[in-house]
């Protein structure tokens, strides 16, 4: 086995949305159950996990079930590994098994001592976004969520200073925004204008389950290669060796998470993120909502993806 998958649960009202994301990668083609291992992370709702690790098995998905707390903990064991490839997964994030396949099966882009990691288009993520939303949506509704990006106030989050973003061009520009996250001094340059709007969110999920059928059908892949100021780690592959450089240098550490260390470390080498054109990935909503609209988007996602 070369590919290790490592999930994170950490709430166990998402326990049913994660489970469905796992029958769908028990989907995925033999060869590739072949190839991968999946480590699920939790020291909550253990009775249950166990279960489901168990039917994973019974469908050819060799899983474990891992009881340990705290997120660096579970990232400093997953490095451990000998396998070749390894994957880290929220628990909010769905795929279907044709994404989780073209994912598999472009992993040697990793390869490429230029790439720092592989990514699907995740709906809300940065910079994720604007390529769903360009591979995925109709013209008019392209117009109308860039509108809304245009139109959308980010305000000063974890005491950044994000009032140089504001200044909006007529019609949204990707190029110009992006360049200007590069540009600020700081590191927290994961902002956008869809994790601080509701209603950004809202739409994408709600116009993604009305052409649910298109987003767990197969497509036309294709391998981006972006030299992007950010990304925000809710699904990625990466080379099992490089991940374990970057969790194991402390210089690069700003919080207790490994985003951070992973976009600093890019920074440094100057690599470039991959990302992968019709893999479909749905992450439900970002906890800078607030809890109640965070609450109610997922609930949305409850009541259509389960």
């Amino acid at each position: 086995m070369d590919i290790q998958i490592n999930l994170l649960p950490h709430h166990p009202k998402r326990f049913n949305f994660t489970v469905k994301n796992l029958e769908y990668l028990s989907k995925i083609k033999k060869e590739h159950k072949s190839r991968i291992k999946l480590n699920i992370y939790t020291d909550k709702n253990i009775s249950s996990w166990k279960l489901v690790s168990d039917d994973l098995n019974n469908k050819g998905i060799k899983s474990s079930l891992i009881n340990r707390g705290g997120y660096l903990p579970k990232i400093h064991d997953a490095v451990n590994t000998d396998c070749k490839y390894s994957c880290s997964i929220d628990e909010d994030v769905l795929m279907s098994e044709h994404s989780w396949n073209s994912l598999i099966e472009n992993l040697h882009v990793l390869d490429d001592e230029n790439v720092l990691l592989l990514s699907p288009l995740i709906t809300n993520g940065i910079p994720t976004t604007e390529l769903f939303i360009e591979s995925f949506f109709n013209e008019n509704e392209k117009e109308k969520i860039f509108e809304m990006f245009n139109n959308t106030f980010i305000p000063n989050l974890w005491g950044v200073d994000y009032s140089k973003l504001n200044n909006n061009d007529k019609k949204w520009n990707k190029e110009v925004f992006y360049d200007k996250v590069k540009n600020l001094n700081h590191y927290y340059k994961g902002i956008h204008p869809i994790r601080v709007s509701k209603e950004n969110q809202m739409y994408i999920v709600n116009e993604i389950h009305k052409n649910k059928d298109k987003f767990l059908s197969p497509q036309k892949y294709k391998i981006l290669i972006k030299d992007l100021p950010y990304f925000c780690n809710n699904v990625f592959f990466i080379k099992t060796d490089i991940w374990k450089n970057v969790i194991q240098d402390k210089s690069l550490f700003r919080d207790s998470f490994d985003e951070v260390p992973l976009n600093i470390y890019k920074e440094k080498t100057g690599k470039k993120f991959a990302f992968l054109d019709g893999s479909y990935a749905l992450h439900m909503a970002f906890n800078t909502l607030g809890s109640k609209d965070q609450s109610e988007i997922e609930n949305f996602c409850y009541q259509h993806f389960l």
